[in-house]
């Protein structure tokens, strides 16, 4: 850029100094030597920086160092201290580049390109004094680019108020540019200052319909606000529009991977660090590989993040995960990350948070008394070691922690709210309810405190209480998944099992990664009947913890519950893998293969269950009702009778025992079975009914038999089990062939079990044997 002619200078001395600098921009290296060596009189600051500018373009580094250090021997400018540093900096010199660059900020006659500089080089080493820097240039020439400048610094910082204020001054001189108004808008956000953000960024759509900026915005408003599919379809708008940066590729990314759509993150996330690698995002595209099932990527990326920023506390954390508590005071990265930071302890403490988020407990604990091996007084630090103790349910050890934080500190809120977490998780809850009010009485607003005070009524039967706690913390930050659960356990405790639905869903709605939102979910849907929902929830809570069997049975029971048989034995197959004694799956697996007709496998199942609970007459049940399936009638009358012998009040033995009976035309035997399961209390359904009415027809009243069919059939005219015992009868008395074909088409048409099917070609090939 041109520099400003000095006082006493002439001003065609000047513009030759413009000159040669439009000739040096132009890539005219040659006629900018041939011109410098026949203009004499030009500033010796500016012929030197002219000159090495020249040499160097021509590849003659060498050259052009000796002319600066010659020119600075007499006068330390600025210009040429930066102009050095570059040149020190692309062969290599780095030291010799920074102590340039040092220099040249110290320099009280810096122009306000100088100082411009020197703000990038201290804001590419995240150098705090670069803010000064990028003030003393603006106070020297206030532009739209400097104030930019200053505003993304703040913005880097998280310093949203200070970024708002400079985004604004830098709109105010170049008022139709777009990136300060966008930058207002995301100030905004991080502000939480919604409907000003919305408000900006639909202005700025409607005038620059071709640009992404609005869509961006709005964006990033939806994603905060919890609205995940939303701001996908807005950045996918975007992306149409036109390629979209590394920041917002990088958060288009982030709500991907929080909807489940981890392959389509991953690409935005690749597509992000190839437009500028960058440390956060390559932690991320790490988790995403974790996620995937690449751990080797994974942990590339992880690596990567901290060759980019040593001191990255996610990806020095997952990287501890990996190598385990025995090794992590070892890894080469945790010690490069110790020198890198500006405080080790809170390097160590910061690291001890991340990993206790991820539940590493014990690495956690070993960092933290790291940490207070260095400060230990830090009340902050002890109560986390608590933390991780009392995950560890080293209950008694976790609270001698905490006694001795609040010791230092007796009116410290986590401490006192952590001691009464500790409490009620070891069902102390009258005690924890002590320590609970007393952090809520310091600070009403602690929506973890309030949440545990409200767990702990509930436990005690205090339900309206616990209501109301839950409902406070949820009117102020109606995303507390805490909240939503426990208030939808307390509604249930209480009978009202439609509104714990109702938060139960809101909670799996808002955190759609959250195993115990979907878990919750599937609980109440399941208690409320509501079969195929809790199965969708309870396989979302299996996806997102594969490892979680409890959600893998209910799966199996509900397929069962369904009717989906060949599913329910799949489902099973994945538990008994797993936990191969499972009496109950293997029981769900029998079930479900006899269902399927898979009679063959139901059987070695039940004779396997047999062999270790011979006296259970459900199982005799289940080997009766297969043997029925293989219409071997003798060997289902044998099960069916032990299961009697063993319970003479399980209805579904005698009724087993009744069809047996009566698939062999013992009538009267058949009949009285099924009296007996009258007698039991059962027997209402229309398939029971009709078996009975042809027991009866059989064994000694036809006539009170069709009556009694009669009457059922004008209730429930379209039953196919009442339709095939009417077409049995007529068959009996000798109706007509058609009559009776009329019937089976009847029955037919009321879509039938399998089993009935059976029954139903069986009596048309009689006919047609007749």
């Amino acid at each position: 850029a041109p520099v400003d002619a000095p006082e006493g200078r002439s001003p065609p001395v000047a513009a030759d100094a413009t000159r040669l600098r439009a000739a040096l921009a132009a890539g005219d290296f040659e006629g900018t030597l041939r011109e410098l060596d026949a203009t004499p009189n030009l500033d010796p600051v500016d012929a030197a920086s002219l000159r090495a500018a020249a040499l160097d373009g021509l590849g003659r580094s060498s050259e052009a160092r000796t002319v600066l250090d010659e020119a600075l021997a007499h006068r330390a400018a600025g210009l040429l201290l930066v102009q050095r540093a570059e040149l020190l900096r692309k062969i290599g010199d780095e030291r010799g580049a920074r102590a340039d660059f040092e220099r040249a900020s110290a320099d009280p006659q810096a122009s306000h390109e100088v100082l411009h500089a020197v703000f990038h080089e201290l804001e590419s080493r995240r150098d705090a004094r670069a803010r000064a820097v990028i003030e003393r240039a603006i106070a020297l020439q206030p532009t739209a680019e400097y104030l930019m400048d200053l505003a993304f610094f703040h913005q880097d910082r998280s310093e949203p108020a200070a970024c708002l204020e400079a985004a604004r001054r830098a709109s105010a001189l170049a008022p139709t540019a777009l990136d300060p108004r966008a930058l207002i808008g995301h100030s905004l956000i991080a502000l939480e200052r919604y409907p000003e953000a919305e408000a900006l960024f639909v202005e700025l759509s409607r005038e620059s319909p071709d640009q992404a900026h609005g869509l961006i915005g709005r964006a990033r408003i939806r994603a905060r606000r919890g609205e995940l599919q939303e701001a996908a379809a807005l950045y996918a708008e975007a992306a149409r529009l036109e390629p979209l940066g590394s920041v917002s590729a990088s958060r288009y990314g982030d709500v991907l991977f929080e909807l489940g759509r981890d392959a389509e993150a991953l690409a935005l996330y690749t597509q992000s660090l190839a437009a500028a690698p960058n440390a956060e995002t390559a932690f991320r595209r790490g988790i995403t590989y974790k996620a995937l099932g690449d751990s080797r990527a994974a942990r590339a990326d992880f690596e990567r993040a901290l060759r980019l920023e040593p001191t990255h506390v996610g990806a020095l954390a997952r990287l501890l995960r990996q190598v385990g508590p025995s090794e992590a005071r070892d890894l080469p990265q945790l010690a490069a990350a110790l020198r890198a930071a500006e405080s080790p302890f809170a390097q160590l403490v910061a690291l001890g948070d991340a990993l206790r988020d991820y539940d590493e407990y014990a690495l956690a604990q070993g960092l933290y008394e790291h940490a207070l091996a260095l400060d230990p007084d830090d009340v902050e630090a002890r109560t986390s070691l608590g933390l991780c103790l009392a995950n560890q349910l080293q209950r008694r050890a976790a609270e001698e922690v905490f006694d001795a934080a609040l010791e230092r500190d007796p009116r410290s809120v986590r401490a006192l709210y952590l001691r009464g977490a500790n409490k009620r998780y070891d069902e102390r809850y009258a005690e924890a309810l002590g320590d609970l009010d007393a952090a809520l009485a310091l600070d009403p607003e602690h929506a973890a405190a309030r949440v545990m005070r409200a767990d702990a009524l509930r436990h005690l039967r205090r339900l309206e209480e616990a209501g109301v706690d839950y409902a406070l913390v949820l009117q102020a930050e109606p995303r507390n998944l805490d909240a939503l659960v426990g208030y939808a356990d307390a509604l249930a405790a209480a009978g009202d099992l439609p509104r714990a639905l109702d938060l139960a869903r809101r909670a799996a709605e808002l955190h759609p990664r959250s195993h115990v939102a979907q878990q919750t979910r599937a609980e109440f849907a399941s208690a409320q009947g509501l079969d195929a929902e809790a199965l969708e929830a309870y396989r979302g809570a299996l996806a997102l913890a594969p490892e979680d069997l409890a959600s893998q049975r209910q799966i199996v029971g509900l397929l069962l519950k369904l009717d989906r048989w060949e599913e329910a034995a799949a489902a099973a197959d994945a538990v008994l893998a797993r936990d191969p004694q499972d009496p109950s799956v293997r029981f769900a697996r029998a079930t479900s293969r006899r269902h399927a007709e898979r009679y063959a496998d139901a059987i070695a199942d039940y004779r396997a269950l047999l062999a270790v609970a011979p006296g259970d007459a459900q199982l005799h049940f289940g080997l009766g009702d297969t043997y029925l399936g293989l219409e071997d009638y003798p060997a289902a009358e044998a099960s069916f009778r032990e299961a009697v012998r063993l319970d003479a009040t399980y209805a579904p033995g005698v009724y087993g025992l009744g069809i047996a009976l009566a698939r062999q035309r013992a009538w009267a035997s058949a009949l009285e079975a099924f009296e007996r399961v009258l007698e039991l209390g059962f027997g209402g359904e229309p398939d029971f009914a009709a078996e009975l009415c042809l027991a009866r027809f059989h064994a000694d009243d036809p006539a009170r038999a069709q009556a009694e069919l009669t009457r059922l059939l004008a209730d429930a005219p379209t039953s196919p089990a009442l339709l095939w015992a009417q077409a049995e009868l007529h068959a009996a008395q000798g109706e007509p062939v058609a009559q009776v074909h009329a019937d089976l088409e009847r029955a037919r048409a009321g879509a039938p079990s399998r089993r009935l099917h059976r029954l139903l070609d069986a009596l048309q090939a009689r006919l047609e044997a007749r």
